[in-house]
């Protein structure tokens, strides 16, 4: 596919290019115009990718899972947090992908702690470390969320200038156990 020769080898302006040729010539490419909307993400160009993600998704109600899972990370990078997570909702809604929704869910949560909404964020950040028990940024996210709304004590430790220990006081309610885990030292 030539779209993904441009994307691969760095050329962003002829892949959108050709992209639009291919919109142009079949208007009902649903993932056509996906495939250009994700293109001007990439350059920079958060609005017209908005546009064509909504029009998109109002249209075609076939639209896979992750289309509208790549649409909340626009929006939310666009500042537009209802909207994001709206669009991360309905992708939990269209996903039979078992590999992903830990993913979708902790975006979720980072939608929601963004907009306030504490408790939301928390159950989201908890299924989606229920789902993937290893899933580190899932952790992180949760315990950043919880010492900043004051629900827990953390503290960092530094080990041979490589690891980190976070040792986690956690509150009785609180479902998700956080053990010592050991962190790469680029994260605080």
């Amino acid at each position: 596919e030539l779209v993904g020769i441009y994307e691969n080898s760095g050329k962003i302006d002829q892949a959108i290019e050709y992209c639009r040729h291919i919109v142009n010539l079949s208007s009902t490419n649903a993932l056509a115009k996906v495939r250009l909307a994700k293109l001007l993400m990439v350059q920079g160009r958060i609005e017209e990718s908005v546009s064509i993600y909504s029009q998109e998704i109002l249209t075609n109600s076939d639209l896979p899972a992750g289309v509208h899972q790549e649409f909340g990370d626009v929006l939310l990078k666009n500042g537009c947090i209802d909207e994001a997570i709206s669009a991360y909702k309905r992708s939990l809604h269209f996903n039979c992908n078992p590999l992903v929704p830990h993913l979708i869910y902790k975006k979720l949560g980072d939608a929601l702690s963004q907009n306030r909404q504490v408790d939301e964020a928390i159950t989201c950040y908890q299924k989606a470390l229920e789902l993937k028990g290893d899933f580190l940024p899932a952790y992180m996210d949760l315990a950043k969320l919880y010492q900043k709304n004051h629900l827990l004590n953390l503290r960092f430790y530094s080990v041979n200038h490589q690891y980190r220990i976070i040792y986690c006081m956690i509150p009785k309610n609180a479902t998700t156990l956080f053990k010592t885990m050991m962190v790469n030292g680029d994260h605080q």
